[in-house]
């Protein structure tokens, strides 16, 4: 899938708890955290399409809970899993995070992230 998403789009923390995922950065930066269970961040990583230092590329294992956000004007990048679509549930959103239609606490989370 192809996805385009703009400086300050929310996409909730989220895994896919039946299939790994690759993200293939096509234009501008990104960047994606890795949570664990219960929210604490565990990685981080700035992708960009066309960069001498930055990867374009990351791959994440099956039941992996992240969030993508958009470091620059615009970006587009392809999202593909590799996997079963068991019931149609192929993502699962994490309790623990702010929804989307919550800009109060989206900016909170942005903020402890250091991407405000």
């Amino acid at each position: 899938m192809l996805i385009v998403h703009a400086r300050g789009s929310y996409s909730p923390p989220h895994r896919h708890p039946q299939a790994s995922v690759t993200f293939q950065v096509v234009d501008g930066e990104m960047g994606f955290v890795r949570f664990d269970a219960r929210g604490r961040v565990l990685g981080r990583w700035r992708l960009a399409a066309g960069h001498a230092t930055k990867p374009c590329m990351l791959r994440l294992q099956a039941g992996i809970w992240y969030m993508p956000w958009c470091l620059s004007s615009t970006a587009v990048f392809r999202e593909t899993l590799h996997g079963s679509n068991v019931g149609g549930r192929a993502s699962e959103y994490a309790s623990w995070s702010p929804r989307e239609g919550n800009p109060e606490d989206v900016q909170q989370l942005i903020s402890f992230l250091g991407w405000a």
